[in-house]
């Protein structure tokens, strides 16, 4: 019996947690752009696009970004759906870049301090 896609690609990620908000990083196959790839269905696919879609983000005909600049990471708030357009925009964009990094190292901030309020640790 075949095992779901997400399954599939999850157990070959690592998850990692620096100053970047804690990307969730494809260790398998990737393209000469780094982007990761799996076989599915028959042919060779983006994992961030089977990952997105399996969010439940409508990937049809779009561009799944990744916020975090990261071509392996297929952790979902990491990864946006948006037109080929804004994904170049964002691209190339100084100020797009500097906020998303702002908002995943906040993020990945409070999810320190969280985990160690549980832990009963002073962050």
């Amino acid at each position: 019996m075949n095992r779901p896609i997400h399954e599939r690609i999850l157990e070959r990620c690592a998850i990692f947690h620096p100053l970047d908000g804690g990307c969730v990083y494809w260790t398998g196959a990737a393209t000469k752009n780094g982007y990761g790839v799996i076989r599915h269905q028959g042919k060779a696919e983006y994992v961030h696009r089977l990952m997105a879609a399996y969010y439940g983000m409508n990937v049809e005909g779009k561009t799944v970004d990744h916020l975090c600049h990261e071509r392996r990471c297929v952790r979902m708030e990491h990864l946006s759906v948006c037109s080929r357009e804004e994904n170049s925009w964002r691209e190339n964009s100084k100020m797009w870049r500097a906020f998303f990094r702002y908002i995943l190292t906040e993020e990945s901030r409070r999810e320190a301090e969280q985990r160690a309020a549980g832990a009963g640790v002073a962050a």
